[in-house]
């Protein structure tokens, strides 16, 4: 499968760590397609951005959106695992509330086609050791 070229950027983006950053290229896409599944991403994206900028309210809110509207396109869709992606969610979310540092937080992929552009090995080295990190 042929994913867009600002869908496999923001993989590449959010691995690094580059939430904010990543939100805008995703964003370019989602304005096109109105897609529920980027919303989430984007969401999830602003959300750690949130965190990592201390802002707690902004992030709970924002995780809790992505959350909502990545769960339908589980357990896998356009080459992510969203099953494990909504479990990073739920675990940043609880680290929020609780004050906590947040966890590292990886995207699987489950796309071989993915794996072959190199964005799958992006996102393998791309676990953080905190969230948010501009």
């Amino acid at each position: 499968m042929a994913y867009p070229p600002e869908y496999r950027r923001f993989l590449g983006l959010f691995a690094a760590g580059h939430y904010y950053e990543g939100h805008d290229v995703l964003e370019e896409l989602w304005r096109q397609d109105r897609q529920d599944f980027y919303k989430g991403l984007i969401q999830f994206a602003v959300g750690l951005y949130h965190a990592g900028q201390g802002n707690q309210h902004g992030a709970r809110a924002l995780l809790a959106r992505a959350e909502r509207h990545l769960g339908p396109y589980r357990p896998v869709y356009a080459g992510l695992d969203v099953d494990d992606a909504l479990h990073a969610i739920q675990r940043c979310r609880r680290a929020v509330e609780a004050g906590l540092p947040l966890p590292p937080v990886q995207l699987s992929l489950r796309d071989e086609a993915l794996a072959q552009e190199g964005v799958a090995d992006q996102v393998q080295r791309g676990s953080v050791p905190r969230c948010g990190r501009p």
